[in-house]
């Protein structure tokens, strides 16, 4: 995550590396939630439109740019796009009678 240079509470401002908090500021709790200040210029290094345009459209082509460590050994995709909702099989499962 060399693209990640930490998270910055959007009350206080207070700044905290990835790995010194859990989701929100100390000082605010659940009101205080961290915004990831990125590194652009990494950023436009690694990646560019093309890089990304082979994946499937949808919201795991954007994954080498989310906080997150892109080849986690508990993170599995789901089957379907992200973005075109559950399988058919499931959507009549979930019709009312």
């Amino acid at each position: 995550m060399d693209h990640v240079l930490g998270l910055k509470c959007t009350i206080c401002g207070a700044e905290y590396e990835t790995a010194q908090v859990d989701y929100v500021c100390p000082k605010h709790g659940s009101d205080g939630i961290l915004d990831v200040v990125y590194d652009y210029a990494a950023i436009q290094r690694r990646l560019s439109p093309d890089r990304l345009g082979p994946h499937p459209a949808s919201v795991w082509r954007y994954l080498p740019l989310l906080p997150v460590d892109p080849e986690p050994t508990w993170f599995r995709a789901p089957p379907w796009p992200a973005s075109a909702g559950p399988p058919s099989t499931l959507r009549r499962a979930w019709r009312r009678p």
